[in-house]
């Protein structure tokens, strides 16, 4: 197609170029694959939000697909995501310095099993092939509380790296670091809160098998339940704290005069092995800290048109207008400064 303007000038000597279909042509894509071949280098691949990594297009945050197959084995459910990918040197008598490249990533099914290992090699594709392969053969499951979260709060350590990891409720969503969010994600781990304590030099190493250490060693409720000879009985705000039994001994349960006196029953104290994360005060502004008793007073004058905006736009989505049982009409009444109202 002649497109004047764009692909042919618009005159051409004193007559003016109109716009005319041309005949296909039949070595257009032949001449195309000699021209793809001399070229010496090509532009990379524009990546999409959801392939890039966590920086731009480096390959830290980014999948790399599932493992190669061993045989007749393949691991089309797994996936891998590359944690760490840097250049590393080694110093030798007779070569000198050495440059190779450290790879690092983690292998998951997405459903409790986990996997993570580095390599090293020349080539930045190779080290990660070498690292993908070897990080299938280290497989472990890790146990999931109603296949969305951890059995319960723990501290957990790695040389300096501590982590305390809390367990969350559906629909709270992974607050972590970007190195655990991705474990979690392969894990099939959805909710949970995990927090680095007194740690600078955070190093992606100390940080997985700071991690991994700590979703290994989580005890599940019957675990807990064979261990004390007890029930182990939940209460919950939201249903009024009525007991619920998640789990029962098996080996029978003791009685109350087999108990000590100091025998510790609390659950956050005996799976945290009497460590507890200290909750700081809750920080108050200036204005509550200074005057706390105009503070008081603001509050009883605001407190009758406390969520009012949210409270109008649930109601016009519910019902399509300002009302309710108590105003089914659906008069919106506007109060104004004078007293008055409308």
């Amino acid at each position: 197609m002649v497109w004047p303007g764009l692909n042919a000038p618009i005159v051409r000597g004193r007559e003016v170029v109109e716009r005319v279909q041309l005949p296909p042509d039949k070595d257009r894509e032949e001449r195309l694959i000699q021209l793809r071949n001399a070229m010496h280098s090509f532009k990379p691949p524009k990546l999409t939000p959801l392939e890039r990594g966590w920086s731009g297009y480096r390959m830290p945050g980014r999948s790399i697909g599932p493992p190669d197959p061993i045989g007749d084995v393949s691991f089309d459910t797994f996936d891998t995501i590359v944690l760490e990918l840097r250049l590393v040197t080694r110093m030798t008598g007779n070569l000198g310095r050495l440059r190779r490249h450290r790879a690092m990533v983690v292998v998951g099914n997405k459903n409790g099993l986990i996997g993570f290992a580095s390599g090293r090699a020349n080539d930045a594709r190779a080290a990660l092939r070498v690292a993908k392969n070897r990080a299938i053969q280290r497989l472990r499951y890790i146990d999931r509380f109603e296949g969305h979260t951890v059995f319960h709060d723990y501290f957990t350590q790695y040389g300096p790296m501590k982590v305390m990891v809390r367990k969350k409720p559906k629909g709270y969503g992974l607050v972590c670091q970007r190195v655990f969010r991705e474990i979690c994600k392969l894990v099939g781990i959805t909710d949970l809160h995990a927090k680095i304590i007194g740690c600078r030099a955070r190093s992606v190493s100390n940080l997985v098998r700071a991690f991994i250490l700590g979703l290994h060693n989580q005890k599940t409720h019957q675990q807990l339940a064979d261990e004390k000879r007890l029930h182990l009985v939940e209460f919950k705000n939201e249903t009024d704290n009525y007991p619920r039994v998640v789990a029962s001994p098996r080996d029978g349960c003791r009685t109350a005069a087999e108990i000590s006196t100091d025998e510790e029953l609390d659950f956050d104290r005996v799976v945290g092995e009497g460590r507890l994360l200290r909750n700081p005060p809750k920080f108050e502004p200036w204005y509550i800290k200074g005057n706390p008793k105009g503070w008081e007073i603001h509050l009883r004058k605001t407190d009758p048109f406390r969520n009012a905006y949210e409270t109008r736009l649930h109601l016009i989505h519910r019902h399509g207008s300002l009302c309710s049982f108590v105003n089914p009409e659906g008069w919106d009444v506007v109060w104004r400064k004078d007293g008055d109202s409308q």
